[in-house]
């Protein structure tokens, strides 16, 4: 499939589909691999050219989007990938090395970071069960629980104290932070948090906690300090973080639903631009006409992709694809056949995985 200004470069086909992809060394070679979970429960290994590798039946469900990173600092990479069944699993290379399955339903994407200062990192992932678990070496360090759903959490120095925090939020409405298994704050809200997402928008070296929920708004903390609260009126998806108007400060590119993008300056709220015909989360942002300014690409429930720019003042529309009946996950943007220019992959429920690119018009 392809438009006036997308072409497909491949794709690869996996029965049910799958969600998100990822790149990274997972062979300890110096050579990248993309890595993905399908629906189908097995995990895929591929070639930068979409060619099978390697893969193996991880779970009876469907798995998450698959991290890659050295989990145990021996200075090789790991994968690390969460399921539908409710367990999170770890290789290297093709060897599996441990599951663990104490959560009780679908468990979020983790994430890899050092949270009790040891020098070392742990995996910190939240799940359907309605809890937040740290784990080392698959034994888990510690739990807490919440009332609801706990989605993908993220990890830094919120307070700048010289130590990473945990900062999740969840179904129930809440926002907490964590210090280890220390509870140190806790917002309340009247529907779901989503993923949070940290970024340094006044450069003073500590992250800000930028947030979007099902009550209309999207919300800046610095610490616990509300910077922001803009209220859409309507639920907002999870955003991304980057300058895209090139005057070295950051904006929020967020999907409002039903269909809507906005950019916003940060912290103030000001809108630059909307777009009236998607709305997604996490947009990809990355210059992938190669005219070295960045091009927001967006996947949708409702089978869109969808590339905008923003230039003169306006959100532009670069390119569209609609794969019917499917929904489009969140893509990535890298330069996978090392021509200069990035290249689009995303994947798509009920076909797999799909890498395309940008051809001017």
């Amino acid at each position: 499939m392809s438009s006036r200004t997308l072409t497909e470069l491949w794709r690869f086909t996996i029965d049910g589909g799958a969600f998100s992809p990822n790149i990274g060394d997972v062979d300890n070679n110096g050579v990248l691999e993309i890595v993905v979970g399908g629906r189908n429960g097995f995990l895929y290994y591929l070639s930068l050219e979409g060619q099978e590798l390697w893969s193996t039946k991880a779970s009876e469900q469907s798995l998450r989007t698959p991290i890659i990173k050295d989990i145990d600092d021996d200075g090789q990479n790991e994968v690390v990938v969460a399921t539908f069944d409710g367990s999170l699993i770890t290789f290297r290379n093709n060897e599996l090395l441990w599951r663990f399955t104490r959560f009780r339903a679908i468990v979020e994407p983790p994430v890899i970071e050092d949270v009790n200062g040891d020098g070392e990192n742990e995996i910190i992932a939240g799940s359907k069960d309605h809890t937040l678990r740290v784990i080392k070496n698959g034994k888990e360090l510690w739990h807490v629980r919440f009332n609801d759903w706990v989605y993908q959490p993220a990890v830094g120095d919120v307070n700048g104290d010289g130590e990473n925090e945990i900062i999740a939020g969840s179904a129930d409405g809440t926002l907490r932070i964590f210090k280890g298994e220390n509870e140190l704050s806790r917002l309340e809200f009247s529907k779901g948090v989503w993923e949070p997402v940290l970024s340094d928008i006044d450069g003073d070296k500590v992250p800000e906690i930028i947030f979007a929920s099902g009550d209309g708004f999207l919300r800046v903390l610095k610490g616990t300090e509300k910077l922001l609260e803009k209220n859409f009126r309507n639920p907002v998806f999870t955003p991304s973080i980057s300058d895209i108007d090139g005057d070295g400060k950051f904006e929020a590119v967020v999907g409002v639903t039903p269909n809507s993008t906005y950019i916003l300056k940060l912290p103030s709220g000001e809108v630059l631009a909307s777009y009236r015909g998607i709305a997604g989360d996490r947009p990809a942002i990355g210059d992938i006409d190669g005219d070295n300014k960045p091009e927001i690409i967006i996947g949708a429930a409702n089978g869109s992709l969808v590339v905008l720019k923003y230039e003169d003042d306006q959100l532009r529309l670069l390119g569209s694809l609609r794969y019917p009946g499917s929904s489009v996950y969140p893509p990535i943007v890298y330069d996978i056949n090392n021509d200069g220019l990035n290249e689009i992959l995303v994947g798509v429920r009920g076909i797999g995985v799909i890498a395309l690119r940008y051809v001017s018009p």
